[in-house]
């Protein structure tokens, strides 16, 4: 059923709905607007969302091999005739617009007083939610009742 050919057309219909691979759209986790996008490929393919979803996963792991071999091959030092250029059929399809997506997150080393170092990951953005989330309840009503409450009893 799923021929080259076919795949490629599920892969355009897939990149026309950057709801479901492009994790810095706004609506990215929305499982409403998901499931949506999701049945607008469906329409289109004629193809069963599970089936649809398990040729993604399928294409995604495939990508990722490919992916990790082009990025084993930039080592240091390796000229441009040495780095692995796929032949797959899919990888320029998926790499014009997953390359990004697909790239790991900033991340920061933090040491501690023992001298060991740790390496944690940071999402900006989720900082951002948590940081206005948390300005927004300071700024409630019943927390700044509190805190008059608190500053009177401290007086």
């Amino acid at each position: 059923m799923w021929n080259n050919e076919l795949k490629m057309v599920f892969i355009e219909n897939f990149q026309a709905e950057p709801i479901l691979w492009d994790v810095k759209h706004r609506h990215y986790k929305d499982k409403s607007l998901n499931h949506d996008a999701w049945n607008r490929i469906q329409e289109k393919m004629d193809i069963s969302v599970p089936e649809l979803k398990k040729k993604k996963e399928s294409l995604f792991a495939s990508y990722r091999k490919y992916r990790k071999m082009v990025r084993d091959s930039c080592t240091s030092g390796a000229g441009e005739d040495e780095v692995y250029k796929p032949i797959w059929f899919a990888y320029d399809a998926l790499d014009a617009f997953l390359n990004d997506g697909l790239t790991p997150r900033a991340t920061i080393n933090t040491t501690s007083n023992t001298g060991e170092s740790s390496t944690t990951e940071v999402n900006t953005e989720e900082i951002a939610d948590v940081v206005n989330e948390g300005t927004a309840q300071n700024n409630h009503p019943r927390s700044l009742l509190q805190r008059e409450v608190k500053e009177a009893g401290n007086s």
